[in-house]
């Protein structure tokens, strides 16, 4: 199974829900059209700035909306909910189920912030059931491995929590 589709199936389901966005243009200048909610990284400067479109104007993005990202958590912005793929369990011989695992993220400025992310995914995520997952996959079952755990706060004062889950699915097609 390539876990690349299950993740982007994971982050789009995030996103779908209003949780956090993803970034849709890295450029130094903005794009002259967008629609509303759409972000924007500006990339003329050493430190990129955040910005969403919002009633036909470019506005800073504020530290309680988050960014989505896949696979790898950038430094940047510093609100983002990260999805990973953890691998899973060993294909079952006797169903075709599969059971991969991900873990989730998220970063804020505050406690709060980041609590509150992590705790909007646990609630979207766990407990799920005969839910379809993007168009590759039905998702059978889907549980937190446990409750969203704080991982502290880091060195530049932001605050990181991580979730994980286990899915059983089938792949469709």
């Amino acid at each position: 199974m390539a876990a690349r589709p299950l993740i982007e199936a994971i982050g789009d389901y995030i996103e779908r829900a209003g949780i956090a966005k993803t970034i849709n243009y890295y450029q130094a200048n903005a794009p002259p059209e967008a629609a509303d909610g759409e972000i924007w990284a500006k990339t003329d400067s050493e430190e990129e700035q955040f910005y969403v479109f919002d009633n036909g104007t470019w506005r800073p993005l504020a530290p309680d909306e988050a960014v989505l990202a896949l696979e790898v958590m950038p430094a940047r912005p510093v609100t983002i909910v990260t999805v990973v793929d953890t691998g899973g369990w060993a294909p079952d011989t006797d169903t075709p189920a599969l059971e991969p695992t991900c873990q989730v993220r998220t970063r804020g400025p505050t406690f709060q912030v980041a609590h509150d992310l992590s705790w909007d995914v646990f609630d979207l995520l766990h407990g799920k059931n005969d839910l379809p997952l993007g168009a590759d996959y039905r998702v059978l079952s889907c549980f937190g491995i446990q409750s969203p755990m704080s991982m502290g706060r880091k060195d530049d004062g932001n605050s990181e929590f991580s979730v994980n889950f286990e899915f059983r699915l089938y792949r469709l097609g």
